[in-house]
């Protein structure tokens, strides 16, 4: 009985990937597969045929390690596979992120955390969960940072996003949230704050100062 799979995410050195492409791998798979087709009988399509008709030809990433001089495989806990296959439905983008938002609540919890309405995370706007990886990679060093129930969706930046994707370092025309959480939720309410700031910071002081 096997326990573990392959998540078919590679890294590979440049230098090897132009050799790869140079060379050419020529190592082609034989894929089985139910294609749509026209019954020569009844000359009626057919969408749902169980049968395996026809022969998808691949080429497969993997096979390149056989021109490596050496592989090294990392094992990673089940709870980080959420493969991305499908536009829609299981292994979609959707369910990517419903995993990835569970994850990162998980590591709330286990820190001490808890949420409002003990709600659960997942891939909808409104209850999107997300560490950045600059702040915890696999749910460390947050243990003290969650006094108060959070309320979804939520996202917890770095230091270096606050100060890096604000106008108030580097001045110039206002730029997307880079993360997936929409204009209407606190982080993106901070950064614009803190653009704002950047922008008319001198302005503010001189309303809030009544000595000017």
């Amino acid at each position: 009985e096997l326990n573990s799979g392959n998540l078919s995410q590679y890294v590979f050195k440049v230098d090897f990937v132009k050799k790869i492409a140079h060379n050419g791998l020529n190592m082609w798979h034989h894929i089985p597969k139910s294609f749509p087709h026209i019954d020569m009988k009844t000359g009626h399509k057919v969408d749902n045929d169980l049968d395996k008709n026809g022969r998808r030809i691949e080429m497969f990433l993997f096979d390149a390690f056989e021109q490596c001089k050496s592989v090294v495989g990392l094992q990673v806990a089940r709870t980080e596979y959420a493969v991305v296959k499908n536009q829609t439905g299981m292994d979609s983008p959707q369910t990517a992120l419903q995993a990835m938002g569970r994850l990162h609540q998980q590591w709330i919890i286990d820190a001490g955390g808890s949420f409002a309405g003990s709600k659960v995370a997942a891939e909808t706007e409104d209850l999107k969960c997300e560490i950045s990886p600059l702040v915890s990679y696999s749910g460390e060093d947050l243990t003290g940072y969650f006094p108060k129930a959070i309320n979804l969706p939520f996202y917890m930046p770095s230091q270096q996003e606050y100060t890096e994707f604000s106008a108030a370092t580097a001045p110039q025309a206002r730029r997307p949230s880079t993360h997936y959480l929409d204009a209407e939720s606190d982080v993106a309410r901070y950064e614009l704050e803190v653009e704002l700031h950047g922008q008319l910071g001198h302005v503010l002081e001189m309303m809030e100062d009544p000595s000017y």
